[in-house]
């Protein structure tokens, strides 16, 4: 990369990556738990999360009550794994405040994405540029801060991809590190056990290593057998939750898949629900939460990942395909390859059934990866520094722009009427 390698440069580079650092994550635990009420699908999972440890009795599973393994499912939100809501409802232990408590495991798990997505920059790139950017791209995309803000599940699946991405980039320079391996299993494990849609990841992470890991092939098989075996077992003990719950190991099985089946296949008619292709496009935003205070003012939280972010996702695939055609170089094929892998199975999955835009949080770091890739490329022709002042300018303008949304600042009613306009919700 066309890189400074001036070590006063760099020293910038790194202070500045810590400033950004520090201010996404102050943005993320500030005013927490200041909206006392349950914000969008936290009065789903906060609830469900309080069932799963006896805080509160079991409400039966309405409709589902007849279906003879869901009915008798754990929680009644069935339609998601376990980890994230035991999670939520440790916070809601640990602290007096509920809201707080409930929100402080989605805001460490955000706060933990950002360490990763450095992490993975520096591995990926090698230079400091490339993980100030990261950490600017994450810290302040409003999707990823708002969902760092609710106790909701998503913000773990995001995480524990960009643990993946990371543990995968090292495996395919060292197929036989053992301590790659182990990691890349917990945070499959993680991943799977916050939200099945993290399947797509797995696919991508077997893809990844068979295609691109050196070594043999016997070898990268070995790995990708062993990684395998040992998040099957971690997985495993959460049967033991279940079996406590009436379930013999073949009811659990079969449950995995009609809770998947059900979910996948039903029609949730949601004005705000997003299809395939328009989630690409940043739409349709959702309205979490709204209210009118005294007076003229207002709050309330939009969701929607940052404009200048998600529109530039095509042209930066598109040239990182080209310059793959171009010069075969790792990075580009690694980019594409789990983009499709973790991107396009939503057009099969959601044929039958909307989906929501925060679904895009499990390609969002692969997408902020294209981005900063397409700025490399472009620096062939162009200054570099020039690139990313430029576009990290923009993408902070927007950043500001949609911040009363992200965190529910009170503003004028007419304010909040022209954010509805330009987020078309």
């Amino acid at each position: 990369m066309n890189f400074a390698d001036d070590s006063k440069t760099h020293v910038k580079t790194w202070i500045l990556a810590a400033i950004i650092l520090i201010t996404a994550l102050t943005l993320r635990w500030v005013g927490l738990g200041s909206i006392k009420e349950a914000i969008f699908d936290e009065a789903h999972y906060v609830p469900a999360a309080e069932v799963l440890v006896g805080l509160k009795e079991h409400p039966g599973m309405g409709l589902w009550a007849s279906h003879p393994l869901i009915g008798k499912a754990p929680a009644p939100n069935f339609e998601h794994p376990l980890l994230a809501k035991f999670l939520i409802v440790f916070g809601l232990r640990m602290f007096e405040d509920p809201y707080w408590g409930a929100r402080f495991f989605p805001a460490l798990a955000g706060s933990a994405s950002l360490i990763l997505m450095a992490f993975l920059a520096l591995r990926f790139f090698g230079k400091p540029i490339p993980v100030l950017l990261a950490l600017l791209f994450l810290g302040f995309d409003s999707m990823s801060m708002l969902h760092s803000r609710l106790a909701m599940l998503d913000i773990f699946l995001m995480t524990a991809l960009i643990g993946l991405l990371l543990s995968s980039w090292q495996l395919i320079q060292d197929p036989g590190n053992w301590t790659t391996r182990i990691s890349s299993a917990v945070w499959i494990t993680a991943g799977l056990s916050s939200k099945w849609v993290f399947a797509f990841a797995i696919l991508g992470f077997c893809w990844c290593l068979l295609a691109l890991g050196r070594g043999s092939l016997g070898k990268r098989f070995q790995t990708l057998v062993l990684v395998g075996l040992i998040s099957l077992g971690l997985y495993h003990l959460w049967f033991i939750y279940y079996a406590a719950h009436g379930f013999s190991y073949g009811e659990w099985l079969e449950f995995h898949i009609a809770a998947n089946a059900v979910t996948t296949g039903k029609l949730a008619q949601h004005p705000y629900g997003a299809t395939a292709f328009s989630m690409l496009g940043n739409s349709r935003n959702i309205w979490y939460y709204f209210k009118q205070l005294p007076g003229q003012m207002t709050v309330g939280l939009v969701g929607l990942l940052n404009p200048l972010l998600i529109f530039s996702a095509l042209p930066a695939l598109g040239l990182v395909f080209f310059n793959y055609r171009k010069t075969r170089q790792l990075q580009d094929i690694f980019i594409l390859g789990w983009f499709a892998c973790c991107y396009l199975p939503f057009h099969l999955v959601l044929m039958e059934r909307q989906g929501f835009l925060y679904y895009m949080l499990l390609v969002l770091p692969i997408i902020i990866l294209a981005v900063i890739r397409m700025l490399d490329i472009l620096s062939r022709k162009v200054s570099l520094k020039a690139l990313a002042v430029g576009y990290a300018s923009l993408f902070l303008a927007v950043s500001a722009f949609y911040m009363p949304v992200v965190l529910a600042w009170p503003m004028t009613r007419d304010y909040y009427l022209m954010l509805i306009r330009f987020t078309g919700v």
